[in-house]
């Protein structure tokens, strides 16, 4: 399981287990600006020519200034784009 911020190392165990590609990896999660922020960090070290793509709306933390501070650092990295998707009216 995971003990840290950072969940790279178990995306990278997924990837390799279920033999998924690794060229275009989706990344959502619970807290923006502590393990969303990490995981992508670590990801973008280990995999340098992969985009990542992080899904802001599947994503929260715990103040509003977190989320947005994340993701404002978020558009400095090379090959990590945000997608806001659209969401459907109900």
């Amino acid at each position: 399981g995971k003990n840290d911020d950072d969940g790279a190392r178990e995306v990278m165990v997924l990837l390799k287990s279920f033999r998924l590609p690794k060229n275009h990896i989706k990344v959502c999660g619970v807290n923006t600006s502590a393990c969303v922020f990490e995981t992508v960090v670590s990801l973008r070290h280990k995999l340098k020519s992969s985009k990542i793509e992080l899904l802001v709306n599947a994503c929260n933390d715990e103040s509003k200034s977190g989320h947005h501070s994340a993701l404002e650092a978020f558009k400095t990295y090379h090959n990590v784009s945000l997608n806001a998707g659209k969401r459907k009216a109900a």
